[in-house]
């Protein structure tokens, strides 16, 4: 299923707290890579990586991140500089280091201190950021950037090429381990360019990858690619970027805009990001005016919000989806019918109407429509339980007494793995519940998101996944690493 962003906004004017559409950052402008990890921040293209090559996209319910934005900011003509805006997020960040960042709120804050080489605008497109331009060759295994000049880091030192180097040095390290970034390495190529070569063949997007976040090398240069996260800099980190560290505490993060930031200095002087244990202490804080924005809100909890007086609920489409995975190494999958009879049993309208309170759009396959790969001439299977039964009856499962079908000793009894993230259950619940009356056996399981795609979705330790994507441009590279 396709997602859609909900956002809410009060009507009172302020002079403060009015931002620039280019120069003021808003809950939404999550890291690009974060806003996914590229496969170390953004989590977008690492993960559909390892994703696609687990296996065959069985079932796509259409609906990703159901991420739904809250917002009880206030609105003015003219943007001015100065104010606070104060948003709430589900929990404290473990880490504020772009590539250690794997939930949603480290990877807000963290896209707000760094920058990566390039980043996403706002139509998905790659733009440049650390760096001016970049050169291609014809064969497309090195990339050669060209930094730019102006930049410093927080603490006034300047940007030179060997902090580009000594990042992805760290993300490149056997420490890490990482299965793209193994296959990248880096050298300077001049003062003030660097380039970088792809290694054993390996395709990667790699302008998408670029958009991870640059660390300083003077002030990480001694400490060890898994030694960061147990390091100062892993909570109060010094960037680039147009925010600034100014505290951290338990329960909040406040940012103070970066005056001497390359692109210009950021409308909003302060931004604090206050935490809570779960949704609906957000928008308890939300009703009771202690904050101005809520990120990420799981569906069922939207209703509540649209009551909340001065109020307004927006919603705009996301670049996510959600997919059913089928593990094509388990012998169950080997049979065809086996898949076609889920496709016909997963009622997506149903999911995306009841359990995801009409925030999602079914989609017919991977590619999103806002693609300009997209394309609406792809095969489809419409929810249709009769013709599901009819084909497990033609493979030879037959309904036992129990309700769930055999085939001499053998059950149709599949295990479906999916994660804690808010909605992810509810789904995985409601699948199950359609397939068990056609006679399959389901036994769902939750997980967190990174135990269910490193030691079962890499490692080919399931029958069926159902798992969220949060896309990062409009380019469909990532399905053919």
């Amino acid at each position: 299923m396709a997602d859609r962003l909900s956002s809410s906004s009060t009507q009172s004017p302020s002079p403060t707290q009015s931002s620039s559409p280019t120069q003021s950052p808003s809950p939404t402008q999550s890291p690009s890579p974060t806003q996914s990890p590229s496969p170390t921040q953004s989590p977008s293209s690492s993960r559909i990586a390892g994703a696609v090559i687990v296996g065959g996209i069985g079932s796509l319910l259409a609906a990703a991140l159901l991420a739904y934005f809250a917002y009880a900011a206030t609105v003015v003509d003219v943007p001015d500089y100065g104010g606070t805006y104060i948003e709430g997020t589900i929990g404290p960040p473990v880490t504020l280091v772009p590539m250690l960042a794997q939930d949603d709120t480290a990877r807000t804050i963290s896209a707000l201190i760094f920058n990566g080489l390039t980043r996403f605008s706002a139509d998905g497109t790659i733009v440049p950021d650390l760096a001016t331009d970049w050169e291609i060759d014809p064969q497309s295994r090195s990339y050669i950037f060209h930094l730019r000049q102006d930049v410093h880091w927080h603490d006034g030192t300047p940007l030179t090429v060997d902090d580009v180097l000594f990042t992805y040095g760290l993300l490149t390290s056997p420490e890490r381990n990482d299965p793209i970034w193994s296959n990248v390495r880096a050298e300077r190529e001049g003062d003030w360019s660097v380039r970088i070569f792809l290694q054993n063949n390996v395709y990667i997007p790699l302008l998408e990858y670029v958009t991870i976040g640059i660390l300083p090398r003077h002030r990480l240069g001694e400490v060890g690619a898994d030694q960061i996260i147990f390091s100062p800099f892993n909570l109060e980190p010094v960037g680039t970027g147009p925010y600034r560290i100014e505290e951290v505490a338990e329960n909040f993060v406040l940012l103070r805009a970066n005056e001497d930031y390359f692109d210009g200095t950021p409308h909003i002087r302060y931004l604090k990001f206050k935490f809570y244990p779960n949704a609906k202490a957000i928008i308890t804080a939300l009703e009771r005016g202690e904050v101005e924005g809520v990120s990420y809100l799981p569906s069922s909890e939207i209703d509540r919000v649209r009551e909340i007086t001065d109020v307004e609920v927006y919603s705009t489409p996301l670049a996510g989806h959600t997919v059913l995975y089928f593990n094509l190494h388990r012998s169950t999958f080997f049979d065809r019918a086996i898949r076609r009879a889920i496709a016909h049993a997963v009622n997506r309208e149903d999911l995306a109407d009841e359990a995801q309170r009409d925030m999602a759009d079914p989609l017919e396959g991977p590619i999103m429509p806002t693609s300009w790969a997209y394309t609406a001439d792809v095969r489809r299977y419409a929810y249709d339980p009769a013709r599901s039964r009819a084909l497990l009856e033609q493979a030879g499962w037959t309904m036992g007494l129990d309700g769930v079908r055999v085939k001499g000793d053998a059950r149709l009894s599949l295990t479906l793995l999916t994660t804690d993230l808010p909605g992810q259950s509810e789904i995985a619940e409601t699948i199950a519940v359609q397939l068990r009356q056609v006679g399959f056996e389901i036994d769902v399981q939750v997980s967190g998101p990174s135990v269910l795609l490193n030691d079962f979705m890499r490692t080919h330790n399931f029958d069926m996944a159902l798992y969220t994507w949060l896309l990062n441009g409009l380019d469909p590279d990532p399905y053919v690493t």
